[in-house]
């Protein structure tokens, strides 16, 4: 027979059975609603997750396309957690770049690269980069680029120029204004590797573009100022058998054949003349140009007064100079300088040329006999004659005759 139980426990039994059950009821829902907001958040995680995509999606595309504007709009609408993923960084730099926000467009290509080790990326920033005017810092990226991925032609070229842009700004005459590094280049905290010595550069950069016309020519202006004058020779020579009629290599391998050999390197009479002809030759060549600009003129100018002052004898060095004055608006420079070859041996051009340079300074009686002697001396010379019969003209028109 089953043993009664008190009323005092029956009636506190129901009691207890209720406290604990709903203490479990409590956990249980708790534990439920941790579930659900964690569920709920997932799921919105994963939408806007699946939005971005889709985001990033159109934007790569709107961006391969050209479209900047419209990659650049896609972009900012983009939400956490992708707005600082490292392609949509990429795409927006792109775009931004396009824009011509080069400060922006650093920013966040250097927020992608922190994600991302790819070589186009390190190119794409190198060029941003390089725009500011940081080289140094986008010597650093075109540098891992290029050892990444040494088949680039692309980063190889770049990557040399800034070679040769590093050196140049090693060899700025003093006072020369330069590119402020740390304020222009606030974009990150890492600080530009030294440069290397100019000659280092120089050698690296040629080694990596030795046919490149445009690099070969900026690497020899470089070589000349620091007065290597072989190397320069070497590089101007590689520009023009590229590019026979590029003023700036004509120019600058006609000032290195036109220099004086140093001191206890005498390269002999004979070898001598013969640059100084060579330098010559390709004066004329570029003198003849029409579309000589005026500080390719002058450049010429100063080449030839080398010239001149080496070997005051030089009838063709100074025939080219007076042209080259006369041409440049220095007819009192060309006079002087026709009047000093004269007095070494008479040419019918020269005497032409003066008389030209005295036309242009008014003076037409000289003018008139300065042809006259050229014709003279020289009766087939077309020019003299029919400048000749142009100031006669023009001075019986004046008498009224």
């Amino acid at each position: 027979m089953t043993r009664p139980v008190s009323r005092q426990r029956r009636a506190a039994s129901p009691r207890g059975g209720s406290s604990g059950l709903a203490t479990a009821l409590a956990a249980r829902l708790a534990t439920a609603a941790v579930t659900v907001a964690v569920a709920a958040l997932t799921v919105q995680w994963a939408y806007a997750t699946l939005l971005a995509s889709v985001s990033l999606a159109r934007a790569r595309r709107a961006s391969e396309e050209g479209r900047h504007r419209e990659a650049e709009s896609l972009l900012a609408r983009m939400t956490e957690p992708s707005e600082l993923h490292a392609e949509a960084q990429y795409y927006l730099g792109r775009a931004l770049f396009a824009r011509g926000d080069l400060t922006g467009a650093a920013r966040a290509l250097e927020r992608a690269q922190a994600t991302i080790r790819d070589y186009l990326l390190d190119h794409d920033l190198a060029v941003v980069l390089a725009k500011l005017g940081c080289y140094d810092r986008a010597w650093i990226y075109a540098d891992r680029g290029y050892r990444f991925n040494p088949a680039d032609g692309g980063l190889r070229t770049l990557l040399a120029r800034l070679e040769v842009t590093r050196a140049r700004l090693r060899v700025l005459p003093a006072g020369t204004v330069r590119p402020n590094e740390a304020e222009i280049c606030a974009v990150n905290n890492r600080k530009p590797r030294p440069a290397a010595s100019t000659e280092r550069l120089l050698a690296r950069a040629e080694s990596l573009g030795p046919e490149e016309a445009e690099l070969r020519r900026s690497a020899g202006q470089v070589w000349l100022s620091i007065g290597h004058d072989a190397q320069a020779e070497a590089s101007f020579r590689a520009v023009l058998r590229r590019e026979r009629a590029d003023a700036t290599a004509i120019l600058g391998l006609a000032e290195v054949l036109a220099r004086p050999a140093p001191a206890g390197k005498s390269a002999g009479g004979a070898a001598t003349a013969h640059r100084r002809r060579e330098a010559l030759t390709l004066l004329l060549s570029l003198l003849q140009s029409a579309q000589l600009s005026a500080g390719d003129l002058q450049h010429a100018v100063w080449v030839l007064e080398g010239l001149r002052e080496q070997d005051p004898e030089n009838i063709p060095a100074a025939l080219y100079l007076a042209r080259a004055q006369l041409r440049s608006g220095g007819a009192e420079a060309a006079v002087r300088t026709a009047e000093r070859a004269l007095a070494h041996a008479e040419v019918a051009e020269l005497h032409y040329v003066r008389g030209a340079a005295l036309q242009a300074l008014g003076n037409s009686p000289a003018a008139v006999a300065a042809y006259a002697r050229a014709v003279e001396l020289l009766p087939q010379h077309l020019a003299a004659r029919a400048a000749l019969a142009a100031v006669n003209g023009s001075e019986l028109r004046d008498s009224g005759t």
